[in-house]
């Protein structure tokens, strides 16, 4: 089961993080779940509905990279459909298997209402979370 209307963000940096999540929660209605590490990952997907996306630092993750997280959720044939959004300072070339899109970081609310329009809303759902700015 899935929650379109929700977006995992794992962001190793505590204000990045809480500054991301306050973007989707204020500004577009999400729910978010928020982690440091993607070991924390591993078990929290037993604990909450499948996001619309997961936004993923590329930066250096603390006890597990990025890659290994990518190659975590590809085993999960659930998992593995749900889009994965590569949040890095500059483009990853090759862009890592597993990886729906790369945006720039620090993120911009109008680049993640655009995520959010693509991939947090159902299709039964004709109305877009506009930003509330």
């Amino acid at each position: 089961m899935s929650d379109p209307k929700s977006v995992l963000i794992v962001l190793a940096d505590h204000d990045r993080r809480v500054r991301t999540r306050k973007m989707c929660e204020e500004s577009f209605g999400l729910t978010v779940t928020t982690i440091a590490s993607p070991l924390e990952g591993l078990s929290l997907f037993n604990k909450i509905k499948a996001p619309g996306f997961i936004l993923l630092s590329s930066d250096p993750l603390p006890l597990m990279t990025y890659e290994e997280f990518l190659r975590f959720l590809g085993r999960n044939p659930q998992l593995a459909r749900i889009p994965v959004v590569l949040l890095s300072l500059k483009p990853v070339v090759p862009v890592p298997s597993g990886v729906t899109e790369q945006v720039e970081a620090p993120i911009s609310l109008k680049t993640l209402g655009e995520l959010v329009k693509k991939y947090c809303v159902s299709p039964n759902d004709t109305s877009t979370p506009a930003p509330k700015i």
